[in-house]
């Protein structure tokens, strides 16, 4: 096998072909997954504060996906993951199914941590990042069919098996006649497939543009999917919010047109003015570059590290090993962006906090009671060192 996050991977495999990778890295745990499934039982809003696309759904005998009762989640009385998956498939008894957890990197800190040393691992490897988000999600089921059938994500896929069972079949970019095709109409495509079979041990990757469809008909499969998105959505993102700060009124009628100098309409004057004045005060400047940094300091994950209570924080700081810290000086109204695991704060712009960023990325241990002499300053330091902690951006 071709080791992943090898020079041959890079080179030879990374986005041309669907394969069985080798690894000694493995990032997921059977206590990890559990822990951060149960976290959607009982914190699911908060998880959805988070990550809005976080979701949790059920398909049985391949019908289309819902939103699965309380009993099909992680309960208090499932103490490891096979206690979980057993009482599933006797509540189920014959029938197919297939329960899908998505958004797990806000579910739980642990699992943001392995995901974003994957993608650190990988963008090392490949030599760039790719333009999307990076989700991690998990597959759950004994099933012989799925109600997508064979589809493309758009987002390069690394799966991570916990348990055996399932077979991933994979066609090249070039067969999209095949998109669309159910159980058993595609049956006959098999043969014409790379099918990849996800085993403990290895991670099963197929690039963003192939099209695939998976089965696991005689165990009850568990996988964890990375998948990087091909794409950026930022350009579209930026868009969306400005066209949500700007009045687009609904008029029902114009004034009759007639030949001569017009000037632009009231509705479009008012839009373009307040057009003007959201670029001129800054604040779409701040907005993108926030935007950026969460990305960027998240390993493009695009959410936040789950933050955790922080009760004391001693004198002496250093950055917490596999945190990217960044920030942004926005000279127009003398403030900093500052960003670390996804998170982001403004704060003013002083030299002290200059200092305290710029010792932590050099790996230098900053002393806290240096800053305490002039005291209304050294409060704001605190403040922003706490966030730090809560994100976990320093030890």
């Amino acid at each position: 096998m071709i080791p992943l996050f090898s020079q041959q991977f890079a080179r030879e495999i990374w986005s041309k072909k669907a394969i069985e990778l080798s690894t000694d890295f493995i990032p997921f745990s059977d206590n990890q997954l559990l822990s951060a499934l149960h976290a959607y039982t009982h914190l699911y809003d908060k998880i959805r504060f988070l990550n809005n696309i976080a979701s949790v759904n059920i398909s049985i005998n391949g019908e289309k996906p819902q939103k699965p009762s309380k009993d099909f989640l992680v309960l208090d009385t499932d103490h490891t993951l096979d206690d979980y998956i057993s009482r599933i498939d006797k509540i189920i008894g014959n029938d197919d199914w297939s329960l899908m957890y998505f958004g797990l990197s806000a579910a739980d800190p642990r699992m943001w941590d392995a995901t974003k040393i994957f993608s650190d691992k990988l963008a090392t490897s490949i030599g760039k990042r790719p333009g999307g988000r990076v989700d991690v999600d998990c597959f759950i089921g004994r099933y012989s069919c799925t109600h997508a059938g064979i589809h493309t994500d758009y987002a390069h896929n690394f799966a991570y098996t916990l348990r055996n069972g399932k077979t991933m079949y994979t066609w090249p970019k070039d067969r999209l006649d095949l998109v669309g095709l159910k159980y058993p109409h595609y049956e006959k495509y098999k043969c014409e497939s790379i099918a990849l079979k996800n085993n403990t041990g290895c991670v099963a990757y197929f690039p963003h543009d192939f099209m695939h469809v998976a089965e696991t008909k005689e165990n009850i499969s568990v996988n964890v999917n990375l998948a990087f998105w091909e794409y950026s959505s930022a350009a579209k993102d930026h868009a969306d919010h400005l066209r949500k700060m700007i009045s687009i009124p609904k008029r029902t009628h114009y004034n009759i047109i007639h030949s001569g100098l017009v000037n632009l309409n009231p509705d479009d004057q008012l839009q373009l003015s307040t057009l003007d004045a959201i670029l001129k005060n800054g604040y779409f400047k701040k907005y993108m570059a926030s935007q950026s940094l969460i990305m960027d300091t998240s390993s493009r994950i695009g959410i936040a590290r789950p933050p955790i209570e922080v009760v004391n924080i001693g004198n002496n700081i250093h950055l917490e090993h596999n945190t990217t810290l960044q920030w942004i000086i926005l000279l127009e109204s003398e403030e900093i962006l500052i960003s670390a695991n996804g998170h982001c704060i403004c704060v003013p712009y002083r030299m002290s906090f200059l200092k305290i960023m710029h010792q932590l990325v050099n790996k230098e241990t900053v002393n806290l009671t240096e800053f305490s002499n002039h005291e209304k300053e050294y409060q704001e330091i605190l403040r922003f060192i706490k966030s730090l902690a809560c994100w976990r951006a320093i030890c």
